[in-house]
C-alpha cells in the first residue's frame, strides 16, 4: 500500500529516501497516471504564457490591420462597402499587401500586387501558397455587418479564451512527450540499476524514471515563464541525477512488483 500520494511527490521527489523506496515498492501501475497529473499542472503556466503571447502578437501585429478595415455589410450573400470602394489592407511595417476588399471584384491592388486574402462581392479567397487556395462563399449569409469595433471584440474574445481552448492540447502534448522521454530514459535506468545493484525490474525502472523526472519538470516552470532558460541537456542531467539518487536509496533492496 502506498505511503505517499501524488501531492507528496511534488515535494518529496526532491530529497526523500522513504519516498523513492515507496515508489519502487508500492506505486505499481501509477507511473503514467502521475505523469498525466504533472502534465496537467505544467500546462497551466504554459497556457498562460501562450495566451499572453497571443495577446501581445495581436496587439502589435493585428491592430494595425484592423485599423485599416472598412465597414462591411453582407446581405443575401452580397458584400458592400462604403461607396462600394475597394480597400487595401497592408502590413504596417513592410507595406506588404495582406488583403484586398473589393465589392467590384478587383483581383489586384492598384500597383498590381496580389493579396493573400481577397474579399470579393460574393466570396473570400485565401491564398495559402502559390499552389493552394481556399474559397468561402457568402451565399448562406443573410445579414451581417462587420466593422472595426466588432473585429476588436472578436480579437479580444480570441485572446481571452485562447489559453483555455489550447489547454487540453498542451496537456496532451506534454503527456505524450513525457511518456516517450520516460520510455527511452527507463532503459538507462535499468542499466544503472544493474550497476548500482538496486535489482529493479523494468516496470520499477519505468515508474522510478517518471518520478525522478518530477523535480526537473517542476523546475521547467521557471523556463516556461521565461525567468531562466533551462537547456535540454541540463534537464537531462537533473533527471539522471534523481534516477541515480533513487537507485542508491533502493540499493540492495529487492522491491516487489
Amino acid at each position: 500500500m502506498r505511503k505517499y500520494n501524488a501531492i507528496y511527490a511534488l515535494i518529496m521527489s526532491f530529497y526523500s529516501k522513504a519516498f523513492y523506496r515507496d515508489v519502487a515498492r508500492n506505486w505499481t501501475g501509477t507511473g503514467f497516471a502521475f505523469l498525466f497529473f504533472l502534465a496537467a499542472l505544467l500546462a497551466v503556466p504554459a497556457a498562460f504564457v501562450i495566451q499572453v503571447g497571443i495577446g501581445n502578437t495581436l496587439q502589435k501585429d493585428v491592430q494595425g490591420l484592423v485599423d485599416q478595415m472598412p465597414d462591411m455589410n453582407i446581405k443575401e450573400g452580397i458584400l458592400s462597402t462604403p461607396n462600394n470602394k475597394t480597400y487595401e489592407i497592408r502590413d504596417t511595417d513592410t507595406q506588404e499587401l495582406i488583403a484586398l476588399i473589393s465589392p467590384t471584384n478587383a483581383t489586384l491592388a492598384e500597383n498590381g500586387e496580389e493579396p493573400k486574402i481577397l474579399v470579393q462581392r460574393t466570396e473570400v479567397i485565401i491564398r495559402k501558397n502559390s499552389y493552394e487556395t481556399r474559397t468561402y462563399s457568402f451565399a448562406n449569409i443573410k445579414d451581417l455587418h462587420v466593422d472595426q469595433k466588432m473585429a476588436y471584440k472578436w480579437l479580444n474574445m480570441a485572446v481571452k479564451w485562447s489559453g483555455i481552448t489550447l489547454y487540453p492540447l498542451i496537456v496532451l502534448g506534454l503527456y505524450i512527450s513525457g511518456i516517450l522521454y520516460a520510455l527511452l530514459l527507463s532503459i538507462l535506468t535499468l542499466i544503472l540499476s544493474l550497476i548500482i545493484r538496486a535489482h529493479f525490474t523494468y516496470l520499477q525502472c519505468l515508474r522510478t524514471t517518471v518520478l525522478a523526472m518530477t523535480p526537473a519538470l517542476l523546475l521547467k516552470v521557471i523556463d516556461i515563464m521565461g525567468y531562466i532558460r533551462i537547456p535540454g541537456y541540463v534537464f537531462f542531467i537533473i533527471v539522471v541525477f534523481y534516477v541515480i539518487l533513487a537507485l542508491i536509496f533502493n540499493k540492495g533492496k529487492h522491491a516487489k512488483e
